[in-house]
């Protein structure tokens, strides 16, 4: 007779405390821009750190657009 063990499942990634992911509509909404700026953003690497899923999904940490914004609100390289 076969005995099947069930294991736990991976832990999913560390996230930083406070900090959720968000969709790029919800952060294009969030900066007051149409989803395509944030796009731009993205491709010429002027905008916030982003994540990519392994299905293609972009994903943004809010703590890293928080951080982001404070930065352009400074005057300093977003």
């Amino acid at each position: 007779m076969t005995q099947i063990v069930m294991k736990d499942p991976p832990a999913p990634p560390t996230v930083q405390s406070g900090s959720t992911w968000e969709t790029e509509q919800a952060v294009a909404d969030r900066l007051g821009v149409h989803i395509e700026t944030l796009r731009k953003y993205r491709r010429s690497g002027t905008g916030p750190r982003f994540s990519r899923l392994p299905g293609g999904q972009i994903r943004y940490r809010s703590t890293t657009v928080d951080a982001w914004l404070e930065r352009a609100a400074e005057g300093g390289a977003a």
